[in-house]
C-alpha cells in the first residue's frame, strides 16, 4: 500500500476516534456510491453528518480544506442522497471536514461543522 494511503487510513481512524469521543455515533465507512466515497457517516443528537476526512503530512489547513473543492461537495452530495434514502426523511443533514494535519499519529485535527451545505452546491452548480 502506498505511504499516502497508509497515512489517510490512519487519519480517518483518529478522526473516527474523535467524533466517538465527542458523542457522534458511526454508522459507516467509506461509503462509496455514484463515484464518491464519503469518509464517515455519523449521527449527533439526530443529525447525521457526512464526513470528508483530510489527512496531509505537510500541508497547511487551508490546502487541506481547499482539497473538498465544488466537484468533490457534487459527488459526496450525490453519494449522501443515496446513502440518506435509508433514513426517515426528518433526519436533519450536515456536512462536515476535518482535517488530520502532520506525518503521524498524534495529528494535529480540527472538525469543522457544517463545512458546505447542498443548498450552497446546488447553487453554485446551476451556474
Amino acid at each position: 500500500m502506498a505511504k499516502h494511503n497508509i497515512l489517510g487510513e490512519k487519519g480517518e481512524e483518529a478522526a473516527c476516534l474523535y467524533l466517538v469521543r465527542k458523542g457522534y455515533e458511526i454508522l459507516a465507512r467509506n461509503v462509496s456510491m455514484y463515484g464518491a466515497e464519503i469518509d464517515i457517516v455519523a449521527e449527533y443528537h439526530g443529525t447525521i453528518a457526512f464526513v470528508e476526512v483530510k489527512t496531509r503530512s505537510r500541508a497547511s489547513e487551508e490546502e487541506a480544506l481547499a482539497a473538498v473543492n465544488h466537484e468533490k461537495r457534487i459527488r459526496i452530495i450525490a453519494a449522501a442522497r443515496s446513502f440518506m434514502a435509508q433514513f426517515p426523511p426528518c433526519k436533519r443533514i450536515r456536512f462536515d471536514v476535518i482535517t488530520c494535519l502532520g506525518a503521524d499519529h498524534p495529528f494535529s485535527l480540527n472538525h469543522h461543522r457544517g463545512w458546505f451545505d447542498l443548498s450552497e452546491v446546488m447553487r453554485k452548480w446551476r451556474r
